[in-house]
């Protein structure tokens, strides 16, 4: 993946009253209008203090670089809301927002899944949620769906079209979840939890609406860890899949805990199942340098995005690492401290047919 060109600034900045005491925007999923000549942002206004306070807003673009807020009925371009008790765990996520070309159901086409707690007595965890347009969501089923592990998750719709895995894997829906396993041997200098080695794990679901669909989901089943080739503090974090004409491609969001950075990596797979690493391991998306906002952190969790000819990644970045410390302190001051920024990339895989 050849990068054609990177934004220098964010493409997209706290500008409501909903927005302006957040400490990140966040995106979520970029995709074509189904309805419009125009992209579809979805993105999280997250305060990292406040673990109530956390918005799904939708914006428009139509060259993915300048984006303007829609309004609806309540004044407001927010589309979802946490459930309202507070998360014990993490924050109120949006993981993943797509749509569905294989459902045949036109009410459950848009699907979510997203970190919650529903109630008060319910646990924390990934539940899901569908929609008509993509702008008016309800729940599936009982949620949260999953329990176990960590809230950082993507999902995937499989190709009917594409090799398939095992029959024992074989499945519609994939959700691709951060899992730990326990190695107290990990360097621990500045990592936020010692000994747990952050690695990737699949859960396979059969069905994704309706009241036994929590019954349908098996896992996790371990795909992608860490090995001898990478450096001893090395992490796998997010894992953010796509289709291919040929099988499927991943960004790989990769943590360092010895120096709290993230950069993203490139994945292949026939199936979805059995990945291979490619550019030698190295940064498809790296960090840039001092006086940048993105120096600090990049994490794709979009899928790239064909428009008008055009491959556009939309990626996080920040200034400050994973523990919220300055990545360069005695540095230029950053142009911004974190936001939303888009690269154009000649891509090293065939688009799939739209």
């Amino acid at each position: 993946m050849k990068i054609i060109s990177r934004c220098e600034s964010p493409i997209i900045l706290p500008e409501k009253p909903w927005e302006r005491e957040t400490d990140l925007l966040y995106s979520i999923a970029v995709v074509p209008d189904p309805e419009a000549d125009r992209l579809r942002l979805y993105y999280l206004v997250r305060n990292y203090l406040k673990k109530e306070v956390g918005l799904l807003c939708v914006a428009f673009s139509e060259d993915g670089y300048s984006w303007t807020r829609p309004e609806f009925a309540d004044r407001t371009n927010i589309v979802m809301r946490p459930a309202g008790p507070t998360v014990d765990y993490g924050f109120f996520v949006p993981f993943s927002v797509l749509y569905d070309p294989w459902e045949t159901e036109t009410d459950d086409r848009w699907k979510m899944i997203y970190w919650d707690r529903p109630g008060r007595d319910d646990p924390t965890g990934i539940c899901l949620a569908v929609s008509p347009d993509g702008l008016r969501w309800r729940s599936t089923g009982r949620n949260p769906i999953i329990t176990a592990s960590n809230d950082a998750a993507s999902l995937l719709c499989t190709d009917p079209d594409l090799p398939r895995p095992h029959p024992r894997f074989a499945a519609p829906y994939f959700i691709y979840q951060q899992t730990w396993s326990y190695d107290p041997s990990l360097p621990q200098d500045k990592d936020l939890v010692p000994g747990m080695r952050r690695q990737i794990s699949l859960w396979r679901g059969d069905r994704f609406s309706g009241e036994d669909s929590e019954a349908r989901w098996h896992g996790p089943f371990l795909l992608l860890a860490p090995d001898e080739q990478d450096p001893p503090d090395t992490q796998f974090y997010w894992l953010c899949p796509f289709r291919t004409k040929t099988g499927y491609r991943a960004f790989l969001n990769v943590h360092h805990t010895i120096d709290q950075t993230m950069d993203v990596q490139m994945v292949s797979s026939t199936d979805g199942m059995a990945w291979n690493r490619l550019h030698d391991r190295a940064p498809v998306l790296p960090l840039r340098g001092p006086g940048w906002w993105d120096c600090g952190m990049v994490k794709v969790i979009s899928p790239p995005v064909y428009w008008k000819g055009r491959t556009l990644v939309f990626y996080n970045g920040r200034s400050t690492t994973h523990d919220w410390k300055p990545r360069y302190p005695d540095g230029p001051e950053p142009n911004a401290p974190s936001g939303i920024g888009v690269a154009e990339v000649e891509p090293d895989w065939d688009p799939p047919a739209l």
